[in-house]
Parts: C-alpha cells; sequence; structure tokens
C-alpha cells in the first residue's frame, strides 16, 4: 500500500467506518486489501501516530546512484553490452565488486531491459530514398484490390537472435537491431494472396535458379489458379518485387497478354510494406510447435499451416497497410515496425 492508499484508509477509520466497509469501499477503487490489512494500518497508526513504514533494517545497496548512473551511460552507449562485461568495468575502474544480476536490476529500476535484438534489412542511403518517394506516391492505393506475392525461404534449423539493452520503444534503433542473412537447410517456396484469402502455395525446386522462364512457370502454376481461387475472376493488381529475374522482357509480356496490371517501381528492400512478410513470419512460429526432420516433412507441414491461415489474420494484415505507409514516411524511409 502506498502512503496515500493508507491516508484514505485512516481517514475513513476517521469518519466511523468500519474494516469490513473500508475493503468495500476500497475493492470499488480497485484497490486490493483485506479486513486484517486493513485493521494493522488502523493498529499501526494509533501506536506510531503515522501511516509511513518503518525503515527497513536490510542490507544497504551496494551501488550508489552515481554508480547506478554510470551504468545507464555504458548500456545506452553500447546496447550490445553484456552484464558481465559491465560488472568487469565496474571491478577495473572503481573496485567494486558488482555482480551482473545487481546490474540487471539497477538498469531494470531506470527502464532498461534486455531483449532480443529485432532483425531489420540493411537499407542504404538511396533506397531510404526511394522508399519514402514510393510510399508518397503510393500512399491512396486501393489496398483491397492488391494480389501480394513473394518467395521465402524456410529452415530446419532456426537462428535464434542475440539480446541487447535497450528501452521500450527503442526495438528499432540501428545499434538494437539484427541483420538477417540465410542459411541452414531448407526449402524455398512461392506464395500469394489477397484480402479474400491465401492462394496457391509452389515450392520451388532445389538447385533451380529462379531465372525469367522459371519464374513464368511459377506464375503460371500457382499465379493463375490463385487468381481463380480467390479472387474469383475479380481483376486484381499484382504485387512483385524488383528481383531481376520479375523485371525481364519475358515476364513483362506473360503478364500483359494476360491484362495483369502489376504494382510500378516497387521500392528495393521494403519487405515491411508487403505483408506477405508477416504471413511467412506467422508460418515460421507454427513451425515451432512441429518436430521437424527433413525437409520433405518440412514442406507438408509449410503447406498445411499455410493453408489453414484463417481469414481475420489476412484482414488484419491488409488494413495495416496505410499504417506501414505512415510509419516509412515518419521514419524518412527508415525501418519501421513491420
Amino acid at each position: 500500500m502506498t502512503d496515500e492508499q493508507r491516508g484514505i484508509i485512516i481517514g475513513l477509520h476517521k469518519s466511523r467506518k468500519s474494516a469490513q466497509s473500508i475493503v468495500k469501499i476500497l475493492q470499488d477503487d480497485h484497490i486490493k486489501i483485506s479486513k486484517s490489512g486493513v485493521q494493522y494500518i488502523i493498529t499501526n497508526y494509533k501506536k506510531r501516530g503515522t501511516t509511513s513504514r518503518k525503515n527497513g533494517s536490510g542490507r544497504p545497496t551496494k551501488s550508489s546512484p552515481r554508480d547506478n548512473h554510470a551504468m545507464k551511460f555504458i548500456a545506452l552507449a553500447d546496447r550490445k553490452v553484456t552484464l558481465k562485461s559491465m560488472s568487469s568495468t565496474f571491478r577495473t575502474s572503481t573496485g567494486l565488486q558488482i555482480s551482473r544480476q545487481t546490474i540487471s536490476r539497477r538498469l531494470r529500476d531506470q527502464g532498461i531491459r534486455s531483449y532480443r535484438c529485432k532483425k531489420v534489412p540493411m537499407i542504404s542511403k538511396i533506397n531510404m530514398k526511394k522508399r519514402l518517394q514510393w510510399v508518397n506516391a503510393n500512399q491512396l492505393l486501393n489496398w483491397d484490390n492488391i494480389m501480394w506475392s513473394d518467395e521465402c525461404r524456410f529452415s530446419l534449423v532456426s537462428d535464434r537472435p542475440s539480446r541487447c539493452l535497450r528501452r521500450p520503444g527503442e526495438g528499432y534503433l540501428p545499434q538494437c537491431t539484427q541483420k538477417t542473412v540465410n542459411k541452414s537447410e531448407g526449402i524455398m517456396v512461392w506464395g500469394c494472396f489477397s484480402k479474400n484469402g491465401v492462394g496457391e502455395l509452389h515450392r520451388v525446386t532445389k538447385g533451380v535458379k529462379i531465372n525469367s522462364e522459371e519464374y513464368v512457370s511459377i506464375l503460371s502454376n500457382a499465379l493463375l489458379p490463385s487468381l481463380d481461387l480467390i479472387q474469383n475472376g475479380r481483376f486484381a493488381t499484382f504485387m512483385q518485387d524488383n528481383a531481376p529475374c520479375h523485371k525481364t522482357k519475358k515476364v513483362f509480356n506473360w503478364l500483359k497478354e494476360r491484362n495483369i496490371r502489376v504494382i510500378e517501381d516497387w521500392p528495393a528492400q521494403s519487405p515491411d510494406l508487403n505483408p506477405i512478410e508477416n504471413l511467412w513470419d506467422h508460418v515460421n512460429r507454427m513451425l515451432q510447435h512441429h518436430n521437424i526432420t527433413n525437409v520433405e516433412q518440412l514442406w507438408l507441414t509449410v503447406k498445411e499451416i499455410w493453408t489453414n491461415i484463417d481469414s481475420g489474420t489476412i484482414q488484419k494484415l491488409v488494413d495495416s497497410m496505410p499504417n506501414r505507409i505512415l510509419d516509412v514516411q515518419k521514419s524518412r524511409g527508415g525501418n519501421t515496425k513491420y
């Protein structure tokens, strides 16, 4: 109980309220306390004439306010410094034997905790400018009418991100993020979705390079059936990124012959603008609940999870597009939480 809450109890007691009545009044104000707790505070007040608690007789803190400030300064200067190295620094520079647990508690008291680094692409200044130009030019698109697509690689062994020290809201600062790379044995798939649901999932044959010919084959075997399946023959604008095989004359002519309109000038290094990335992440998280031992089992599990993605999840992703646009504008083309 705070001093203010104890004062309320004493005030109610002086107005001749019973302990049971005080408990009920406090519960109405969402303050939980038992009848015996109320009686203890009243008895203590009568003995000592104050509602404040006695000073504790426990062990005093080893670190001073100045030491605590130094811990905060070190943590914010190098977001990936370890607690072990901070303990060593204090021992060397001040002679203080401060444990990692103590440092962790002092940092928590100042709003700094250890988090896993967010994985974000490394965006060049040129691409930041192009991203900003694109969102400014396309912020009024009808997002309900887009067929989103992308490739994704799923690995048998997932890489766990490292941790960093930061405050709430700092997850996407450059010094608090971890860059991503592809590795480990796995499968490559191509998929698409629109507001109406997910489309056909296509597995890319191992060892086959996705050139223009292979990409046209993917579009024929997966995009066209998906348009019929989830668009019911209604027109949709197709979204694809700027991978070299997507921009060839052969692919352009194939799309043009079938009257499939494509979003133009898609900015590079922009997974946060493509909501299908969140569906891939959903599949990856669901994979953690399966014991998968080989790539064939991985493919069957990925396909099952993909097929069972619910419509509510898809609708939320499509509805998030205006906020994605706004966040890119706020970050001046930089990384966003998406």
